[in-house]
């Protein structure tokens, strides 16, 4: 997929800056979410019960958002706010029954940026929402299991199988030696 620009020259891509704004804005918009239920959890005691589940509320208030944002405006909520709009790379805007001719046509003319199609609207989604959803509960398991070690429960595993093996080496000299001073 490829970013437009929507103001200004037609031909004009957007800036570094502004497709980075748009990436630095998701984080923060995650921060709100949960700042204000813990606000409305002040007033609304059933509200606190959702924080126990943020990830899943965050990712339902931002699969309906960039739902919304993608069908409407063909661009994510962060980078329809930057003026950025999503359009199929070029090869693929294209059918592949088009003659030479339209081809040599497209050319000339500048071509009016397609809409995504349905499937890449949801594939959209999914990077948008479903990836940072899994990427948080990754992060929350090694978190809750790094404090055993740097990969966590695998280590402590390692850890005890180690420790059992030591005390089966310095048990094994104690028997060596009780066996010399019998003979």
């Amino acid at each position: 997929m490829a970013f437009m620009h929507l103001g200004g020259d037609a031909g004009a891509k957007p800036t570094y800056f502004e497709v980075y704004a748009a990436d630095k804005l998701v984080p923060t918009l995650k921060a709100a979410v949960i700042y204000s239920l813990s606000v409305l959890g002040q007033t609304h005691s059933w509200v606190l019960r959702l924080l126990s589940y943020e990830d899943e509320v965050y990712a339902a208030v931002s699969l309906l958002l960039e739902h919304h944002s993608l069908s409407t405006m063909h661009a994510t909520f962060a980078e329809s706010l930057y003026g950025l709009k999503r359009q199929p790379a070029a090869g693929h805007a294209q059918s592949s029954s088009s003659s030479s001719n339209s081809q040599s046509a497209n050319a000339v003319q500048p071509q009016l940026s397609p809409s995504l199609s349905r499937k890449q609207q949801y594939q959209a989604l999914a990077c948008q929402v479903l990836l940072p959803y899994l990427k948080s509960k990754c992060d929350q398991v090694y978190a809750k299991h790094s404090q055993q070690g740097v990969l966590g429960l695998a280590l402590a595993r390692s850890g005890q199988q180690q420790q059992q093996q030591q005390q089966d080496s310095s048990n094994t000299p104690s028997r060596r030696h009780n066996s010399r001073t019998r003979q």
